[in-house]
């Protein structure tokens, strides 16, 4: 096999983990207005490129994801920026209050927290589309 062979292949699998991302989003996205931020929201674990197909930096201000894990009776609330933002968006954008606020941290561009319940009413979430 060769080096483009392997270059073919990778970039393959990065387009159907776009692909697999892009219907996640979709179906499980949505816009949520928290703690002063208009935030891109998704009920998944993942990591801040999952919502890259329904991010709109002209709405949302950064990326939250919510998932529950039983295991721990918990919820994980993932916060990130995004790189569709602008420097001037990411360069005034700290989410790290957010988190310290429900015993978290991180740093400005990705952080976050466990929490019992969610701070958050989830029927508050506007969906992206009814995909």
């Amino acid at each position: 096999m060769t080096v483009e062979d392997l270059i073919k292949e990778g970039n393959l699998i990065l387009d159907y983990v776009k692909y697999q991302n892009e219907i996640t989003a979709k179906s499980y996205g949505g816009t949520l207005q928290f703690e002063g931020k208009t935030f891109c929201v998704v009920n998944t674990a993942n990591n801040s490129t999952l919502v890259d197909a329904i991010f709109d930096p002209t709405i949302h201000d950064a990326v939250l994801l919510y998932i529950y894990k039983p295991k721990e009776g918990m919820w994980k609330v993932s916060m990130y920026s995004n790189d569709k933002l602008s420097d001037e968006q990411k360069e005034v954008l700290d989410l790290t209050p957010i988190a310290i606020k429900y015993n978290g941290g991180g740093h400005r561009g990705a952080c976050g927290f466990t929490c019992k319940e969610l701070p958050f009413d989830i029927y508050s979430i506007e969906p992206i589309s009814n995909y």
